[in-house]
């Protein structure tokens, strides 16, 4: 941690068909694992370090998370051996990285950033 940046951050993001999501983050957890909860009008999913809970009803089913990196891992070298183009590559995540920046400018403003203001 960088001294003067904050330790949890949680963002409210308005989307233009309605949709309201948060996103949190934190490094304050002493306990190193995603968390995400998704809820909508038809239910909820929640993936809870190697769990996932359907609708609130337990327990969870375990899920392998190591699978997951060894892909992307293997995706990367291959994309570098063979001069391919991986799917996560910079012009597909400048959306994601909008968001992370309009967030930033809108609790450093304190008022309501568009991440269409950021081009």
């Amino acid at each position: 941690m960088y001294e003067g940046q904050p330790d949890s951050v949680s963002t409210v993001l308005s989307h233009e068909n309605g949709t309201v999501s948060t996103l949190s983050q934190t490094i304050v957890s002493h306990v190193s694992r995603y968390d995400f909860h998704f809820i909508g009008s038809l239910g909820s999913i929640l993936l809870n370090g190697r769990t996932v809970t359907l609708n609130g009803e337990g327990p969870g089913t375990e899920f392998p998370v190591g699978e997951s990196l060894r892909e992307e891992i293997h995706e990367f070298a291959t994309c570098c051996l063979d001069s391919k183009t991986p799917d996560a590559n910079g012009e597909s995540v400048r959306h994601t990285v909008a968001i992370v920046e309009a967030a930033r400018l809108s609790a450093a403003r304190d008022e309501v950033v568009m991440v269409s203001e950021l081009g």
